[in-house]
């Protein structure tokens, strides 16, 4: 929310001022910039919304089935050259030390909440520094993810070298990627829940099988030992 702190009046001719300026304090004090502002720019009203739409309010406002989650992004490649933008769908690909890269089925389709600067900015495509023509990329990546199974995937790859593949903007192709993530994460669920089961099944089996030969190892130990205690026995009834 802008405040009387992030503003400043001052005179300027009228030359080539777009007709929409806003020259009250009034009409920016309270509201909510629809991109990032800079030091020096006008105000218009097209820049302004009386309702926060950015990743702040999208993150407080997240469903309780639903998580984020940041990760860094280690080069200009890796975050797809600084052109991603909030609600695009991307597939990760890690590579390790080994220089093996990998997809995994929890993060095929994942959507981006955000990208942010190193100065935390939110960095909506290309966003240029202030006061001159170079970008400032963004440094880190922030996720949504729809599961603990995405997390713990995702901070297993965040060891590795990231690699962001942009999938789609399309919203209707959105809505059907995260759908289809759902049904993939909801499978894996169900085999390791299979996995478990069978687990706790076989234990009693084996340890009953372990059980029976060791009693029937038991009586040739016996033989064995009264083998052997035999001569030692006749030698002290030869003595005197």
């Amino acid at each position: 929310m802008l405040t009387e702190a992030h503003i400043s009046v001052v005179k300027m001719g009228a030359y080539n001022m777009p007709p929409s300026v806003l020259k009250n304090p009034k009409d920016v004090v309270g509201k909510y910039a629809k991109s990032n502002l800079y030091r020096g720019s006008v105000v218009i009203k097209d820049m302004l919304s009386d309702e926060a739409d950015n990743s702040d309010s999208r993150l407080v406002t997240l469903p309780e089935n639903k998580f984020a989650m940041s990760i860094t992004i280690r080069s200009l490649a890796e975050g797809l050259s600084g052109k991603l933008l909030p609600g695009d769908i991307i597939r990760i690909v890690s590579v390790g030390e080994d220089k093996t890269a990998a997809i995994y089925d929890e993060l095929l389709y994942v959507e981006v909440l955000t990208t942010t600067t190193k100065d935390g900015v939110h960095a909506e495509g290309d966003t240029p520094r202030e006061g001159g023509d170079e970008m400032d990329l963004p440094v880190t990546m922030t996720l949504i993810l729809q599961d603990d199974l995405q997390a713990l995937r995702l901070a297993e790859c965040e060891k590795t070298n990231l690699h962001a593949v942009f999938v789609t903007r399309d919203p209707d192709k959105i809505v059907e990627f995260l759908a289809e993530q759902a049904d993939i994460l909801a499978a894996i669920h169900e085999e390791n829940d299979e996995s478990e089961t069978s687990v706790s099944v076989f234990e009693p089996n084996h340890s009953s099988n372990a059980t029976a030969n060791t009693d029937e190892l038991i009586p040739e130990r016996e033989e064995e030992r009264n083998e052997y205690a035999t001569p030692v026995n006749n030698r002290l009834d030869d003595k005197p």
